[in-house]
């Protein structure tokens, strides 16, 4: 029987059945079973238990709760099921649009509980409220979208300014949202923010509204409105510009580098910045935004102006930022510099009447000024009443800001050590008077 075709195999396995002991019949009948049994429980393995045990559930429990408002939890129970299987990649995206919508609804009923305690007529708060009732029924049908989104414009023009215009242009962009990228009313929703901002409030805040209108609208229905949003921030910036602004005109013009001329725009930005800077007299932030500005016009020449105007108000004081503004002028030459450079690097002294009886008298100096690299050492002279002089010559090194301590002794008696002294006189290492003290 081997030997026979596999056509036949049946046949044989029917003879053999018929023909063979009771013993061959039990076996086969065993082997049969067996293999229906295999056959069954793998199919079931296979096809039954994931669908009725595994996935069903898990789809089902992720409908669930999407009905009851679980949407992180139904996407767990949709990603379980694997995106092929059935619609779950349709909706898990149903479900992450309904959380962003649901955020879009709660702010929305934020902004509409502050309205209503703001003066304005019932219009607008029954437009409000729509625009509400629109955002918890989660209308898809297109026609009621344009139909409300033309109404609630309509609403809008009558006794809307000031932060009413803010709120209004706030309920725009949330219906926008909701209409998902329908042209026809998004269209008329982005002229009218322009509208509202332009007429109410500034173009400044116009165009940054409607960048952040772009910018959700991208959210939604994944379309590029990269040079929009790049024209509105440009725009903005020239509006800054316009108004005085010049620091958030360059931090407009500076996140748009490489659109239209918006890096020329920004330099231009902070050389006008520096300028006004300048005017105030607050030198250090002048000359900052003047390097910023890049050679603008004429920034470097300013940016020295500054420099030189900075030094000769500290010449008396001078501190560090003098001695850099100086090295920088000194190098260019710059017209004063040398005359300017005198006065800074001279020295003087300050005095300060320190511990005082009979027998010592104190005082307490602080040098200023001088070259930046110091002095070694110093000269003072203590004139008694009675014509006597007392010299005191310090080998000590001498900066700005140096301080040394003078101490007279009375060993003779009589009256005060400090009622005894004329004068002290402080001498630098060249002999130059650079300071008296009368006590």
């Amino acid at each position: 029987m081997v030997l026979l075709r596999r056509g036949r195999s049946i046949s044989i396995f029917l003879i053999s059945y018929t023909l063979g002991s009771r013993r061959t019949k039990r076996i086969v009948i065993g082997v049969v079973v067996a293999a229906v049994l295999i056959a069954g429980g793998i199919w079931f393995k296979e096809k039954i238990y994931p669908e009725y045990f595994i996935l069903r559930p898990a789809y089902d429990k992720g409908i669930e709760l999407m009905a009851s408002g679980e949407y992180e939890e139904a996407i767990k129970q949709f990603e379980s099921c694997g995106e092929d299987y059935r619609d779950c990649k349709n909706q898990i995206r149903a479900c992450r649009l309904e959380m962003v919508r649901e955020g879009y609804e709660a702010d929305a009923r934020e902004k509409v509980e502050a309205w209503k305690s703001m003066p304005q007529t019932g219009k607008e708060i029954d437009a409000l409220n729509a625009c509400l009732k629109l955002q918890s029924e989660r209308l898809d049908n297109g026609e009621k979208l344009e139909a409300f989104g033309k109404m609630l414009l309509e609403e809008s023009k009558k006794e809307i300014s000031g932060d009413k215009a803010v709120g209004t242009v706030s309920m725009f962009i949330t219906v926008a949202k909701t209409l998902k990228g329908k042209p026809a009313p998004i269209l008329v929703i982005r002229n009218r923010i322009l509208e509202e901002y332009k007429t109410q409030l500034d173009n400044a805040k116009a165009y940054g509204v409607l960048s952040g209108f772009y910018t959700s609208l991208s959210e939604i229905d994944s379309a590029d409105y990269s040079e929009e949003i790049n024209e509105c921030t440009y725009l903005q910036g020239l509006e800054y510009l316009n108004n005085g602004a010049y620091q958030k005109a360059a931090d407009e013009f500076l996140s748009i580098y490489g659109y239209k001329d918006a890096e020329t725009m920004k330099l231009k930005s902070k050389y006008l910045l520096g300028k006004e800077y300048m005017g105030e007299a607050k030198y250090v932030n002048a000359v900052k935004e003047f390097l910023l500005s890049d050679g603008y016009e004429d920034a470097e020449s300013l940016s020295n102006t500054c420099k030189y105007y900075y030094c000769n108000d500290h010449q008396a004081d001078p501190d560090e930022q003098t001695r850099i503004y100086m090295d920088d002028l000194k190098k260019i030459n710059y017209p004063g510099i040398s005359n300017l450079t005198r006065a800074v690097e001279a020295w003087k002294v300050s005095f300060e009447a320190g511990t005082s009886n009979e027998y010592e008298f104190e005082v307490n100096l602080t040098f200023i000024g001088g070259p930046r690299d110091g002095m070694k050492g110093y000269k003072a002279i203590a004139y008694e009443k009675n014509g006597n002089a007392l010299t005191y010559v310090s080998s000590r090194a001498v900066k700005s800001g140096f301080t040394d301590i003078l101490s007279y002794k009375n060993n003779s008696g009589g009256s005060s050590a400090r009622g005894k002294l004329k004068r002290i006189d402080v001498y630098d290492n060249s002999g130059n008077l650079i300071g008296s003290f009368n006590p």
